[in-house]
């Protein structure tokens, strides 16, 4: 790209140069006056000269300079690159671990929620039978009270009779 600027403003300049030495050509009659007018050419052109070797000196450092910026950046890229590939990796790990414990977690729900209808139920079950069973027992007390009452009764009756067979 600088070479066919450089190349392109060459093809420029000796157009300038034909184009001038023709018009200057026209213009002189004396020959004292051609080589005035070439050495103030020759001189204009050298310094054009000299200006586009500068620039092109320039171009190139320039070049060189965006060269290196180039391969700088591509190195920051490429451990920018390399840096996001672990920590992709590293943020993939845990993900999959914190799945694993998720997956671990809703196991242990399911099983302490299954087990909780289990003792739910037992638990019903034993209220049943507690509350059957406070029922049976005030039913036993009143028969142990009617038992004792007549065990008493009999015991009273039994005494009574001695005391008839004592007496006769």
């Amino acid at each position: 790209n600088l070479q066919q600027q450089v190349f392109f403003l060459e093809q420029k300049l000796r157009a300038l140069q034909d184009y001038h030495s023709s018009a200057e050509r026209a213009q002189a009659t004396k020959p004292r006056d051609l080589q005035a007018i070439r050495d103030e050419r020759v001189r204009e052109l050298e310094t054009r000269h000299e200006e586009l070797r500068e620039e092109a000196l320039r171009a190139t450092f320039r070049e060189k300079t965006t060269h290196a910026e180039k391969v700088k950046a591509v190195e920051q890229l490429s451990l920018a690159r390399d840096q996001f590939a672990t920590q992709r990796q590293e943020l993939t790990a845990e993900v999959v671990n914190l799945q694993r414990e998720l997956e671990h977690s809703y196991l242990r729900e399911k099983t302490v929620h299954a087990e909780l209808q289990q003792l739910l139920q037992q638990y019903d079950s034993l209220k049943s039978f507690n509350e059957g069973a406070d029922t049976k027992v005030k039913e036993l007390e009143s028969q142990i009270e009617e038992q004792g009452a007549t065990i008493a009764l009999s015991q009273t009756r039994e005494e009574s009779l001695r005391k008839q067979v004592g007496a006769e």
